[in-house]
């Protein structure tokens, strides 16, 4: 991996932990949520909805996205599973993959794309992500 892979993957974990940071501290007045949390971590907050749909969330200059992405292209994975797309380099997909973490209870240091949200669960890495699908297209 060259240097300037490295760079904008560091740049990205960067700006995903400046949202983090920015929701994390903002107070809201009357959450229909804010239960203790029993590990001690602060909740992430949003007000965005959990998608209902398997929900890929990836960067276009991460190398591990590209490797789910060429996994998904190559094995004809839109054909057969019903898969939405969030580019995190929009505002409102950072807000959705907030709403999931948020969701599968999962602490701040664990996001990262590639992210996969079955509907039901949390998947992250590009090796657990098409581990995931070959079980599903099987």
């Amino acid at each position: 991996m060259n240097k300037k892979n490295i760079w904008l993957i560091i740049g990205i974990f960067a700006l995903i932990a400046l949202a983090v940071f920015a929701f994390n501290n903002k107070k809201i007045d009357a959450p229909t949520n804010n239960t203790a949390n029993p590990s001690g971590e602060d909740k992430i907050y949003t007000n965005a909805e959990v998608p209902t749909k398997m929900t890929l969330f990836y960067s276009a200059t991460c190398p591990h996205c590209k490797n789910v992405e060429e996994y998904i292209a190559n094995n004809n994975i839109k054909a057969k599973i019903d898969l939405d797309e969030k580019n995190v380099a929009e505002e409102e997909s950072v807000q959705i993959l907030l709403a999931v973490v948020q969701k599968c209870e999962m602490s701040q240091e664990s996001i990262g794309v590639p992210f996969l949200w079955t509907g039901s669960e949390c998947i992250t890495g590009d090796q657990p992500i098409i581990e995931f699908f070959n079980g599903q297209t099987e």
